[in-house]
């Protein structure tokens, strides 16, 4: 079952994707470098400028706090008529089994930025 997310929950990437971020991320770092001097880009030693592009543009990975998760076990109505491994007649109408919904809850010690 698929749910939908409430983007006003401000959940992390339910209001951005994650690749779009990191698409704008690796672009504004190539625009940076095509844009550069050349006469600079020559007289620049190369590890001091990869070092300066990896400090402005490297992302920083979110750490999940593990200790301080939870789960929350519901029980749940489950419609099954689209599932192709399972024989419904008339696939119309919901068809409902007993099933279980899992919500992992957790805190986020860093998000996801840009340096």
């Amino acid at each position: 079952m698929v749910e939908i997310i409430d983007r006003s929950k401000g959940l992390l990437f339910s209001s951005s994707h994650l690749d779009s971020s990191l698409r704008k991320t690796i672009e504004a770092m190539r625009q940076e470098v095509e844009k550069l001097d050349s006469n600079r880009l020559l007289n620049t030693a190369s590890e001091d400028l990869k070092n300066y592009l990896v400090e402005k543009y490297s992302v920083t990975p979110i750490t999940l706090l593990c200790d301080q998760w939870y789960v929350e076990h519901q029980e749940v109505e489950v419609d099954v008529r689209y599932d192709d491994r399972r024989w419904i007649s008339d696939r119309s109408r919901p068809a409902m089994i007993a099933g279980e919904r899992v919500t992992l809850y957790t805190i986020l010690c860093k998000c996801l930025s840009q340096k």
